[in-house]
């Protein structure tokens, strides 16, 4: 039923601003915290790559789809499969220390 799409479409972009409206404060604390002074850098630094993601991340994206529909997704699975490599190991050189 097409009204019960729009109901969970909306509901699921309502839980996604949600989460977003309470990471950025998450983050700022979290980068204010380990700064050691120079926050202003750090933050400017972050905010720099974030536009870098934001410009790049959709011409990419669009180029992969148009050669392959499918490898947007299977590169996104690599990606987040990479990350997820690097906060174990991260992890467990923190739990040693």
């Amino acid at each position: 039923n097409q009204n019960n799409f729009i109901v969970m479409m909306y509901s699921s972009y309502v839980i996604y601003i949600i989460c977003k409206s309470l990471m950025l404060p998450l983050e700022q604390t979290i980068i204010s915290k380990n700064s050691k002074g120079n926050s202003g850098e750090v933050m400017g630094i972050r905010q720099s790559f974030v536009a870098l993601g934001q410009i790049s991340g959709p011409l990419i994206a669009s180029t992969m789809y148009g050669n392959n529909h499918y490898s947007v997704f299977y590169f996104s699975i690599i990606i987040y499969f990479i990350f997820g490599c690097i906060l174990f190991i991260s992890y467990k050189r923190k739990k040693e220390v």
